[in-house]
């Protein structure tokens, strides 16, 4: 101990931000010293907020290191609180169904022009809290091309663009043309490292239903009347990588990346998660899953599995992202919104929501590694009482629109009046439990509900066949919408939105116009926090 105090304090601190969170917590017990070193350095300081807060820090933000600990602070003190300190609103004249929030931009598109897409640069911290549109792309090729999907990687500057023949009577993909086209976000030129900046997905018999990118691959599903196509190319040669073929008729699939090599398949004609490893080999391509992981046994049949998660992996340095900080792809969970029949091919379903931390699902796949000759089927009372929550419907009544963004979950009740956050990072629950050991007590304000659940919970449901119980700890905490503080109501559909420092909600009228609403999180007052 006396040779380690003896050592020169830039030594210390080089030592100290090689450590973890828990080295932190021993390191500051050991010895008062420590704790005034760490206290005294504003990068370790840092760099224990973001571990705190499952964020990974962006060195390529011009944003000083002291201005993006107040931020940090700040925000997290805000969603401690489910405190908003702006909220700005823009109406969007005649959009499309195409948007997405990624990295602050906001990217919709354009019901007067199929093939333009607009995007909006958010407000955010320390910055303008202006709301505008900066600008958008528009493709060049036939009149008849509609855009149906877009996804946005901006540590790559990638935003990837898919493209299909528009029908004579309206807007929607002809199932027999189908493109993806690769652009630079900062130009719009074709990205310089797809070697094929444009090409063809699917068959003449099928629709792409959807495609995300994650590092250099991107997953698509395709489906026909009654199969379901599973892939995994990889964008930059345009390879495939992974491909699985479906028989089934009505359902929905999802599909994401839990690790740079380990995909996830959501099956609901199986009732399964399915993970499957990308091969080594680049002429590879792998086609059965190595781990299934059935989910509870249903009366009727699993009618879809949407996922809802951090798409993007955390680099440490991201230019081309004004962010000053990401969200941690490997701390991140995922959010499934289960939908099961209530009778039989019919298009009235329950719904459910089921969140897991996705470092779960991988600990669950090197178990498997470890262990060759064990079954690749579990079943679920051997592995998802332990690490998932569930959410019950109340009665058949759609109770879900949700929204996933690092180890949190924002949902919006079926009267869409009361916004819910729900928190499933163990640091945050752990705090707000040692402060009610303490007898702390904080003023939530009003209209707000705050709870922390850590027992296990169990959902008696007719959908099911046997009660579900579920462990995963969360805190919650709600308060009135912002469209029903605001008294609008969406009068066709409502999109939720949810990054690591806003709530947006996106309410369309048909394709007249819509109201884009960014409540921006982040504590007012001084926090107790």
């Amino acid at each position: 101990m006396l040779k380690l105090l003896n050592l020169p304090q830039e030594v210390l601190v080089n030592i100290f931000s090689q450590t973890d969170f828990s080295d932190y917590v021993t390191l500051c017990r050991v010895h008062f010293t420590f704790f005034q070193i760490f206290q005294a350095n504003m990068s370790l300081k840092y760099q224990i907020a973001c571990q705190i807060a499952g964020v990974v820090d962006n060195r390529s933000c011009n944003i000083p290191l002291h201005k993006r600990f107040e931020i940090l602070k700040r925000v997290e003190s805000g969603w401690h609180y489910l405190d908003f300190d702006f909220e700005r609103a823009l109406r969007v004249q005649r959009p499309s169904n195409v948007s997405i929030l990624v990295d602050g931009f906001f990217i919709a598109g354009d019901a007067d022009s199929p093939t333009t897409i607009r995007y909006f640069k958010l407000p955010s911290c320390g910055e303008e809290s202006q709301l505008r549109c900066l600008g958008g792309f528009t493709l060049n090729g036939d009149d008849d091309q509609c855009i149906f999907h877009v996804d946005l990687d901006i540590s790559q500057d990638l935003i990837a663009i898919g493209t299909a023949r528009s029908k004579a009577e309206e807007n929607s993909p002809d199932i027999s043309t189908v493109e993806i086209h690769l652009l630079q976000f900062s130009t719009g030129e074709p990205h310089p490292l797809a070697q094929i900046p444009t090409f063809s997905i699917g068959s003449p018999e099928s629709a792409i239903d959807a495609f995300r990118i994650t590092g250099k691959y991107a997953t698509i599903i395709a489906s026909s009347d009654f199969a379901v196509s599973l892939s995994v190319l990889d964008w930059t040669t345009s390879k495939v990588r992974m491909a699985r073929d479906i028989i089934c008729q009505n359902c929905l699939f999802d599909m994401i990346f839990l690790s740079q090599s380990l995909v996830l398949v959501s099956n609901p004609k199986d009732a399964a998660l399915e993970l499957y490893t990308i091969p080594e080999q680049d002429d590879a391509i792998a086609h059965e899953p190595i781990l299934t992981l059935r989910l509870p046994a249903a009366k009727r049949r699993y009618s879809g599995i949407l996922c809802e998660t951090e798409t993007r992996r955390s680099r440490s340095c991201t230019p081309h992202s004004p962010q000053p900080y990401h969200n941690s792809f490997e701390k991140s969970v995922i959010s499934f919104a289960i939908s099961i029949e209530c009778q039989e091919w019919t298009e009235v379903n329950y719904s459910f929501l089921m969140v897991v931390h996705r470092s779960a699902l991988v600990d669950l796949c090197l178990q498997k590694a470890q262990s060759p000759g064990s079954a690749i089927r579990c079943q679920w009372k051997s592995w998802g009482p332990k690490v998932t929550r569930w959410f019950p419907p109340p009665g058949t009544t759609p109770l879900f629109i949700t929204a996933a963004s690092g180890q949190r979950c924002a949902v919006i009740n079926h009267t869409r009046d009361r916004l819910t956050v729900l928190d499933f990072n163990p640091l945050n629950i752990l705090r707000c439990l040692h402060a009610k050991k303490r007898g702390d007590t904080d003023d939530w304000g009003v209209n707000r509900a705050s709870s922390v659940v850590t027992s296990t919970s169990f959902i008696r449901h007719n959908a099911f066949k046997k009660k579900i119980a579920s462990s995963l700890p969360y805190k919650s905490i709600s308060h009135p919408s912002s469209f029903y503080r605001k008294n609008i109501f969406p009068a066709s559909k409502m999109n939720l939105y949810l990054d690591n420092e806003r709530v947006v909600q996106f309410a369309m009228k048909e394709k007249e116009w819509a109201i884009l609403d960014i409540s921006h999180v982040g504590r007012k007052s001084p926090s107790k926090a």
